[in-house]
């Protein structure tokens, strides 16, 4: 089950810690005043992080408040914005006061962010705020989840609340295909009539070697083999190891030139491409990068996610992988724990998941379709699956087939796989 790009992947992954909360003036965020000093100091939670701070008046212990960022140096000082908090208030009356005194919007997509933004206990800025619910207003009523998830990712991860970070992101969320963005970067740059000729076929060059590489391989023949094969030369072609690779001992600047994303960044440096280009090479690079920034690492436990465009007999697949596993003592991928995920947009049967569970080399598949025929059709590779898992040492517990519908089934997946280590309930 190990696989050699996973595990260069994992080190250019995120690492999600639990350091004190970095504050910026002007941030608000709901804290408790924990214990008074003298000097006009207290000791005040964020969630469950203790910070020292000034405040501007006396206040109570054990009062809740929500505070403003006035000043971080020399010291940190806090500015109440309201409270202290009744215990005996609603929920919707402290977020409507708090509303009233920051001057906000009082509309429903603000409502909502500061509801959860007291759920995830993390600092904001009224600015931030403002721009988090018009980003949640511009995403179709059906994804506001995905929206709220890529709005978190992107503040957790310090990232600005851009309108390019927010595609990024919610890309990946709703597991939008990648092949639609590789199409506009293909046109943008024929139709740029500035850039240099050497330059855009070296990028033309890498985008057909992607859309030729899986279909030559697979007519060869379709096994666990070859679909590695596949995966390995499109994460390389990608360029998704890129900076891994690059701090190799003996790095091969042959293969990393002729990566997609190294020509992408050098594209991006170039003044003269047209806004059309730019908005296109930005958009690619900031996908290929959201796989990476979405992954991460919680001490030895480990997520990859990966947006792959494959293509098989003729036929477009957008692919999104999601690996879930953990390390070894000594480093190294445990090949007996993992979850992996596979969301597929097949031409004939559509939207499909591939659920598979990884227990003491146990596997267990779970496949999410709305057609009734795939049932059928999939006893008759369920041998050949049993025998395959075998040969490297797995051995197969079942195969069971699921409804898959967006409203319910998928909503329930994902919240069974946003990364909290290994899945055990297995």
């Amino acid at each position: 089950m190990s696989h050699p790009s996973i595990q260069r992947l994992m080190n250019q992954t995120v690492t999600t810690t639990s350091n004190r909360p970095s504050l910026h003036e002007g941030q608000i965020f709901h804290g408790q005043v924990k214990q008074l000093y003298k000097g006009e100091m207290a000791e005040v939670q964020i969630g469950n992080q203790k910070l020292m701070a000034r405040l501007e008046v006396p206040l109570k212990a054990g009062d809740s408040y929500f505070f403003q960022v006035k000043s971080i140096e020399p010291e940190l000082q806090l500015k109440i914005i309201t409270g202290p908090l009744n215990a005996t208030d609603t929920k919707a009356k402290q977020l409507m006061n708090l509303m009233e005194s920051m001057q906000l919007p009082k509309h429903t997509e603000m409502q909502t962010l500061l509801n959860v933004f007291l759920d995830w206990k993390l600092p904001i800025s009224r600015e931030n705020l403002i721009v988090a619910a018009q980003m949640l207003k511009s995403a179709p009523p059906n994804s506001q989840e995905e929206a709220l998830r890529s709005i978190q990712r992107i503040i957790e991860l310090k990232l600005p609340l851009s309108d390019l970070n927010f595609k990024t992101f919610f890309g990946i969320e709703t597991k939008e295909g990648i092949h639609g963005v590789l199409d506009l970067l293909r046109t943008s740059l024929v139709y740029d009539l500035d850039l240099p000729a050497q330059q855009k076929e070296g990028i033309l060059k890498t985008l057909d070697q992607l859309r030729h590489n899986s279909n030559s391989i697979v007519e060869q023949s379709i096994n666990g083999n070859v679909m590695k094969e596949v995966i390995q030369k499109l994460v390389n072609t990608m360029g998704l190891n890129y900076e891994a690779e690059l701090i190799q001992k003996e790095p091969n600047l042959k293969k990393i030139r002729d990566m997609l994303k190294p020509q992408l960044v050098a594209l991006l440096n170039d003044p003269v491409i047209s806004p059309a280009l730019r908005e296109a090479g930005e958009l690619t690079l900031a996908r290929m990068n959201g796989s990476l920034l979405h992954s991460g690492e919680t001490g030895m436990n480990q997520q990859i996610i990966m947006q792959l465009p494959l293509e098989f007999l003729g036929k477009r697949i957008d692919a999104q992988l999601q690996w879930n596993g953990r390390m070894k003592d000594d480093g190294k991928i445990d090949p007996e724990y993992a979850r992996v995920m596979f969301y597929l947009d097949l031409e004939s049967i559509k939207k499909t998941v591939i659920d598979m569970q990884v227990q003491n080399k146990v596997v267990t598949v779970t496949i999410f379709n709305d057609d009734e025929r795939l049932k059928v059709i999939g006893s008759f590779f369920q041998d050949t699956l049993k025998s395959g898992l075998e040969s490297v040492d797995y051995k197969l517990s079942g195969v069971s087939f699921k409804k898959l519908t967006k409203e319910k089934s998928l909503k329930k997946i994902q919240s069974t796989t946003d990364f909290k280590g290994v899945d055990l309930r297995i």
